[in-house]
């Protein structure tokens, strides 16, 4: 729609038409001053209708921006580490909107200037021509300035589009992260199953296990009330009282290190652990490397690090030469344990 001229502009610039017409009809001067106010009377009008459609434009260009703005806001919530460079854009482009919203109103407050402008050169009858020359140069200004915003609006325009297009991409992201998850809950439930059968089947042996150990401790009690019997009989060199004392030791070594260092603690108990394997020791006069090991480790079960650094070291210096390709490291590794103050256990 084109805007209309004041009456009092309409008013001047026929009176100033009508006075050029009659002093300078035959004047080239005024005939050039009547085309040059027309026309610059018709760019004036454009320029309204231009600054209008402009407006209009950027109205609706708002209005899209603010619902494309809480759409992401929207989504922005449910997106992963790749919504963090979404937000990075988006920060962007609501600082490319002030800009553009400042650059719009000073594009409007010089727009306004403009007319003011004009408004005052034509009352000024004497600096019409200066006025003139002055308008024209500061609607060129203003075109490039409009052609400069439309340049802007393009670009705002694409990068829209390019955002349409990533929150395009981070829903399909988000589909398939929501279908990864549905994966990963069903892998879960059916492993949660398996633990709890585990668990149970864990739990059930570890019962079974420690009342085997009880009457294993039974036993041992009774072996050892025979042992003492054959020693006052026989005597302590006698070849069967020799031969039940060494197995009377390894079982009793065996026992002490699964109190020592099996990996559930309801079945370690450090106490227990230290006689047993001192008991085996005694058995085996302090000869047998392997079991003053199990008594290191005990030490180390009971908390006493400097007792099972101490044996661990006597353990080493026990182990016979043919055996250290197969024990040492497993001697040193435990003793490097010790000496950090930490305690051995059995790898299932």
């Amino acid at each position: 729609m084109k805007s209309k001229l004041p009456n009092k502009t309409k008013q001047v610039i026929e009176k100033m038409l009508s006075s050029a017409y009659r002093h300078h009809a035959s004047d080239n001067v005024g005939l050039s001053f009547f085309r040059k106010t027309t026309e610059l009377t018709a760019a004036n009008e454009r320029l309204q209708q231009e600054v209008a459609e402009r407006k209009k434009a950027e109205q609706e260009l708002k209005k899209y921006w603010d619902e494309l703005q809480q759409r992401v806001e929207e989504q922005t919530a449910e997106l992963t580490s790749a919504n963090e460079q979404l937000q990075h854009e988006i920060t962007e482009r609501k600082e490319a909107e002030e800009r553009f919203k400042q650059d719009a109103a000073e594009r409007t407050a010089a727009n306004e200037q403009l007319q003011r402008e004009i408004s005052e050169r034509k009352e000024a009858e004497d600096n019409l021509n200066e006025g003139a020359v002055e308008l024209t140069a500061a609607n060129e200004q203003l075109q490039r300035e409009i052609s400069e915003r439309k340049e802007a609006e393009e670009d705002l325009k694409r990068e829209a589009a390019e955002l349409t297009a990533t929150n395009e991409q981070l829903q399909h992201q988000i589909a398939e992260h929501e279908q990864a998850e549905d994966e990963l809950r069903g892998h879960r439930e059916k492993l949660e199953q398996r633990v709890e059968t585990q668990t149970a089947e864990l739990t059930a042996a570890n019962e079974q296990l420690q009342h085997e150990m009880t009457n294993v401790e039974l036993m041992l009690v009774e072996a050892l009330e025979t042992l003492e019997v054959k020693c006052r009989v026989l005597g302590e060199g006698h070849l069967d009282t020799l031969r039940s004392m060494n197995n009377l030791a390894y079982c009793l070594n065996d026992l002490a290190w699964l109190e020592a260092t099996h990996p559930l603690a309801e079945l370690r108990n450090g106490a227990k652990s230290t006689n047993k394997a001192t008991k085996a020791c005694e058995l085996t006069n302090w000869k047998n490397a392997g079991y003053v090991d199990t008594l290191a480790a005990a030490y180390a079960e009971t908390g006493d690090f400097d007792s099972a650094v101490k044996w661990q070291k006597e353990s080493l210096d026990l182990l016979p030469e043919k055996q250290r390709p197969v024990h040492q490291n497993g001697f040193e590794e435990r003793l490097k344990l010790y000496q950090v103050d930490k305690p051995y256990r059995e790898i299932p």
